[in-house]
């Protein structure tokens, strides 16, 4: 079903095809809700995951997404998703360790990418006190840096959350910048 949802929303890759009809970019649309809409991992219950039925769920899919000429889309997409994981109960840090060890064992780049965009979506709608700055971000850099050094024996988790640890840095800094230009100003 998931794959099957991602073929509604996107053509195969190298495919350079004519403008989808009306009834197409409809069930582009729905089915772009749809996944958008998931945040339950398969194998969740509550703030666990079996990762047997997690790691099953990600090959198949991987396998499916390729066989339809979508493997890579298919990758993020499972990101996407897994973004959306627990955390740990035995750890605290997120993200849960049934999804470490899928990260680990499937070594995927394109995964990694879908948890890091969606991890930055995540946040959603902030405001700022004026002259703030990167106050929010680098608090966000500590949580992401906390969690890395908790997980030491997942060295692809490590780096992908000190990848998103970077990336809220560079963000804090464009804040810090934007406070210092509308401290000019008024």
């Amino acid at each position: 079903m998931f794959v099957s949802v991602i073929c509604t929303i996107y053509k195969p890759e190298g495919d350079a095809t004519e403008i989808a009809s009306d009834k197409e970019i409809k069930f582009a649309t729905a089915g772009y809700k749809l996944l958008g809409g998931l945040n339950l991992i398969p194998g969740q219950s509550g703030d666990s995951v079996d990762c047997k039925t997690l790691f099953n769920w990600c090959v198949e899919s991987l396998r499916l997404g390729r066989g339809e000429n979508r493997e890579r889309v298919t990758a993020i997409r499972i990101g996407q998703l897994l973004a959306h994981a627990p955390s740990s109960q035995l750890d605290h840090a997120w993200p849960h360790e049934s999804v470490r060890e899928i990260l680990e064992r499937l070594a995927s780049q394109d995964i990694e990418k879908g948890i890091v965009t969606e991890r930055y979506n995540m946040r959603g709608v902030y405001s700022k006190a004026l002259g703030e700055g990167g106050l929010q971000e680098r608090s966000l850099v500590e949580t992401y840096r906390n969690w890395a050094k908790s997980m030491q024996s997942t060295p692809r988790t490590v780096g992908m959350l000190n990848r998103i640890a970077d990336g809220w840095l560079r963000e804090a800094g464009e804040a810090d910048i934007s406070a210092q230009k509308d401290a000019l100003r008024w």
